[in-house]
């Protein structure tokens, strides 16, 4: 089982902590307070140790009630982790917290935290065309029409005439403008009511008190490329937020975060043809430099184990994460499992 920590916070309220706990046997973690200490890996460390050492979360081992507990089998050695893995966000710092975790023994692997890396993965589509230009021209028409209070008025009533008359438009999304994941719901509310924003501008025209609108927001609205392009940029970013959203779910397997980092990669190279080859080449390329911040062989192994994902790894068997395919990470994996006894 797994258990999520998620928004733990210094008491200065300005560090956020999110971390997972993968269980052998379910039992309640005890969470913890780092206080005034310094946010490193060490002092991190401590904490969490301690967290764990509480009554709350002792680890009872069924594994000592069975004839040969004492020996110094692996199998004995596994049954007394009191942590199978480790997952923690992916600073330097958290990054250095893993390794000190396993380590130090409390852990037997530990590895990133896959929906933070996927969500580093969207912040690199910024820097890509057609996904900087979508994201430029709707945050231009968005920020205009929620500070003109005349220009939304005149906006809503073109919204809600559409509405009456059975048309399915949405209003403008304004929350998370600074978060990529906001960014793609408020371009796809801009793509959604674009009738009814060339509509309000034409309108604007003839109305005795017009409305000041600047000539960037014109071009937004009315050009034909701003909106092309926002559709095009569109079929992917929502991949990637449902991507997001599957491995951000509380007890989701590890075979979920490779298999869906695998079945990203090979989508970009079957589908999304509206994308520039390399445009799509590139955002492999993201996704596999991402995945290097998490990465660890449990992962391969869990996906190998994981009949779902079979279509996932037999077309994605010869793709390279950080110069290891999922079947060497795979072996490797199982090294780690065997121990001595390999």
């Amino acid at each position: 089982m797994s258990c999520s920590i998620d928004g733990l916070v210094d008491k200065t309220g300005k560090v956020v902590y999110n971390e997972i706990f993968y269980l052998p046997e379910s039992f309640f973690v005890a969470s913890f307070g780092l206080g005034a200490a310094v946010a490193s890996a060490k002092n991190l460390r401590s904490h969490v140790c301690a967290a764990l050492a509480t009554r709350l979360a002792v680890r009872v081992s069924r594994f000592d009630s069975f004839p040969g507990a004492a020996s110094q089998f692996r199998e004995a050695y596994l049954a007394r982790q009191q942590l199978l893995a480790f997952c923690s966000e992916n600073p330097t710092v958290m990054q250095s917290l893993r390794r000190l975790i396993v380590d130090s023994g409390t852990a037997l692997f530990a590895y990133g935290w896959a929906a933070h890396a996927e969500s580093l993965a969207g912040k690199d589509l910024a820097e890509l065309e057609p996904f900087r230009s979508a994201r430029v021209n709707a945050v231009t028409i968005i920020v205009f029409f929620t500070r003109s209070t005349r220009a939304m008025a005149m906006l809503l009533t073109n919204v809600q005439q559409q509405r009456l008359s059975g048309e399915k438009v949405p209003f403008l999304q304004t929350n998370s403008r600074t978060r990529w994941v906001g960014e793609t719901a408020s371009i796809a509310s801009v793509v959604g009511s674009i009738t009814a924003l060339r509509r309000t501008l034409s309108e604007n025209v003839h109305v005795r008190l017009a409305v000041d609108i600047p000539p960037t927001v014109t071009a937004a609205v009315q050009g034909a490329g701003p909106l092309a392009g926002m559709e095009r940029a569109m079929p992917f970013r929502k991949l990637l937020c449902k991507c997001v959203a599957t491995i951000e779910a509380d007890n989701g397997p590890l075979s979920t975060v490779a298999g869906v980092f695998c079945a990203l990669r090979l989508s970009l190279s079957m589908s999304f043809p509206d994308l520039p080859v390399a445009t799509r080449t590139a955002i492999q390329s993201s996704i596999a430099a991402r995945h290097t911040l998490i990465h660890h062989p449990m992962l391969a192994l869990a996906l190998y184990l994981d009949a779902f994902w079979v279509g996932v790894r037999m077309r994605g068997a010869a793709l390279e994460w950080g110069g290891k395919c999922f079947i060497s990470l795979r072996d490797s994996a199982l090294d780690c499992w065997a121990g001595n006894d390999g």
